[in-house]
């Protein structure tokens, strides 16, 4: 039984070599990331009651079992759609502000500028978080996943216009302001978007931004 084992014959199954290992790991990565890319297609088109797994199996063009094999259930799968939402927002917003420069008020402008870019070229990652916020059983979701990160951003907006030389509490309204304005920059590009008019919508922005942080 011993010699049988060590020269690899019987029942023992050989170690899998680390290429081959690698090799499979990375299509695991690539067919959850399909997966991934589905799910939020799925919502943005179907809303959260029509996307089942087998709606983003159909999408993706990967088997069912291969959905099971990611995502345990439509929780699972809604998670992760809002968690690559959320990356994808925060990576854009921080080379964003990382080619602002260290000026408060020139951080500010890039903020408005890229919100509402975001907002005319993302419109799938919008359908995600409006159908997350506007259903109720989705709402622990948000909360768990993405509203400290959005309560992150409006202190970032906060204390870019104390840093301008507002008072805390000016600072605190500024900032409030800004980011409710954002708000509904996003809500008319979700519900109205061939009447989004994002050069406009930023003209508005570096106005509203003027009154409240003067130069």
């Amino acid at each position: 039984m011993s010699t049988l084992l060590h020269s690899g014959q019987g029942n023992a199954t050989p170690r899998e070599r680390p290429a081959d290992l690698d090799r499979r790991r990375s299509r695991s990565l690539v067919s959850r990331q399909a997966l991934v890319a589905a799910a939020i297609r799925s919502i943005s088109e179907n809303g959260l009651a029509e996307t089942t797994l087998a709606s983003v199996s159909a999408l993706s063009g990967l088997s069912r079992s291969l959905v099971a094999f990611h995502f345990e259930s439509k929780d699972s799968l809604i998670r992760a759609a809002l968690v690559e939402a959320n990356r994808l927002y925060d990576a854009s917003w921080r080379k964003t502000l990382d080619g602002a420069g260290t000026s408060p008020r020139a951080r500010l402008t890039a903020a408005i500028r890229h919100d509402i870019g975001f907002a005319e070229h993302h419109a799938e990652l919008l359908h995600v978080w409006f159908a997350i916020w506007g259903e109720a059983q989705a709402h622990t979701i948000y909360r768990e996943l993405a509203l400290p990160m959005d309560r992150r951003y409006l202190a970032e907006l906060t204390a870019f216009a104390r840093a301008s030389g507002l008072a805390a509490r000016a600072a605190q309204d500024a900032g409030r302001t800004i980011n409710s304005f954002l708000y509904g920059s996003w809500l008319e590009a979700h519900l109205d978007p061939e009447s989004f008019d994002a050069k406009r919508t930023t003209r508005a922005g570096l106005s509203l931004l003027e009154a409240l942080v003067p130069a």
